[in-house]
């Protein structure tokens, strides 16, 4: 029996439902100096004022736009410091985000509260933030594996079990599985307006 690696990473992109390149979704969003600091990973929203910041869990009165899949940090204001691969809170840069509802995701769940079953699959569910790593760029987000249900105001669907050697379902041995989801409540599908 393997055991699964806890790899925290966020959500990557894998593919999408209906069909062609996840990589021809990609949209680039200016930020101003107001914002959480972004990682490769992160799902964020569309705020009032045109401009991004983090989706976080139960985050209810808006949908998440995407996720960000690069970064670029403006230099002219930030020549001294190095950032690898994130957006540092509060600095002004450019992020890469995938934004298409269609775009199917790999994502690690967090196992709390129980493991998720094959027969979970179909169930809406919630993310977990997590703190991102300033030394890979990579997000700390999980799904969150305690909020499985029908409620149609979740954000993301569960599709399938990632089918690979070193996945299996959770257990108390191994309880970080990785799954596939998309996007069930998406900025791009959203009827009230922000």
């Amino acid at each position: 029996m393997a055991v699964n690696a806890d790899r925290k990473n966020g959500l990557v992109p894998v593919g999408s439902i209906v069909g062609g390149s996840w990589s021809d979704a990609i949209e680039t969003f200016i930020l101003d100096g107001s914002h959480s600091a972004m990682y490769i990973g992160d799902v964020v929203k569309m705020t009032s004022d045109g401009y991004l910041d983090i989706f976080a869990a139960g985050d209810s009165a808006v949908t998440a736009i995407g996720v960000v899949v690069g970064v670029e940090v403006n230099r002219g204001l930030n020549v001294v410091t190095e950032f690898p691969g994130y957006m540092p809170a509060n600095v002004a840069g450019k992020v890469f985000v995938v934004t298409d509802p269609n775009v199917l995701f790999e994502v690690q769940e967090d196992g709390v509260g129980g493991s998720l079953a094959l027969a979970d699959v179909g169930s809406n569910i919630e993310i977990i933030n997590g703190t991102g790593s300033t030394s890979t760029g990579l997000s700390g987000i999980e799904i969150d594996s305690s909020t499985k249900a029908t409620t149609a105001t979740l954000p993301f669907r569960l599709l399938k079990l990632v089918n690979r050697p070193d996945n299996e379902l959770g257990s108390t041995v191994t309880p970080k599985a990785r799954w596939i989801v998309k996007f069930n409540e998406h900025f791009y599908k959203q009827v009230t307006g922000v």
